[in-house]
């Protein structure tokens, strides 16, 4: 038991000297059912970059075909696969940029809570996205949460890939054939190569 608790301590000194030595750490990852632990084809991205020096975020958040309207969507405390207490309230479907079944949020200059930034480190917050709706009076849809996305570490070098999503299926209404679209962020002026192949 001793040893437990000083690898513990250890762990955590070392998260504490890393955020000391950053100014700006970066967590995201994929959203989607598997994580959920339901059966949803939605899918999405996010990037939360912590500013250490101020304790601020911000949060960028994509989604793509909810099963139904986006009733709640929250970052939580906890490890994958636990479910863990709310610790900061993103919103509803009125919060967000909706284009049809894409969804899009970018919150800015938001205070972290001190207290949960240990679990932030340690990959242990996540975000859970709600829906439901009402049919035959029954309330359907997902209310406990449709898709999840855990908040991994990203590294922060300056030529990591952030916030890679992709649309699919857009249909321009005109008879021709569907799109898909992907996306990402160079956050710096630099060369690079992009190769595309379709059928």
């Amino acid at each position: 038991m001793k040893s437990k608790t000083i690898a513990t301590a250890v762990a955590a000194t070392f998260r504490l000297v890393t955020l000391s030595q950053a100014a700006i750490l970066k967590f995201g990852g994929p959203i989607d059912g598997v994580q959920a632990m339901t059966d949803s084809k939605a899918t999405g991205s996010a990037v939360l970059s912590l500013d250490t020096e101020t304790n601020t975020f911000d949060l960028t958040v994509n989604l793509f075909d909810l099963g139904a309207p986006l009733s709640m969507s929250h970052i939580h405390v906890g490890a994958p696969e636990e479910s863990g207490s709310v610790i900061y309230n993103i919103g509803d479907q009125s919060a967000y940029t909706v284009i049809g079944d894409f969804y899009s949020i970018a919150i800015e200059n938001v205070e972290f809570p001190v207290m949960n930034l240990a679990d932030l480190l340690a990959g242990k917050t996540y975000l859970n996205f709600h829906t439901s709706c009402i049919v035959d009076e029954v309330e359907a849809g997902f209310p406990d949460g449709e898709i999840r996305g855990q908040l991994a570490p990203i590294s922060g070098g300056e030529d990591a890939l952030i916030n890679l999503s992709t649309r699919g299926m857009v249909n321009p209404g005109n008879g021709k054939a569907g799109l898909l679209i992907g996306g990402l962020v160079i956050q710096k002026p630099k060369t690079i190569f992009l190769r595309m192949v379709a059928d």
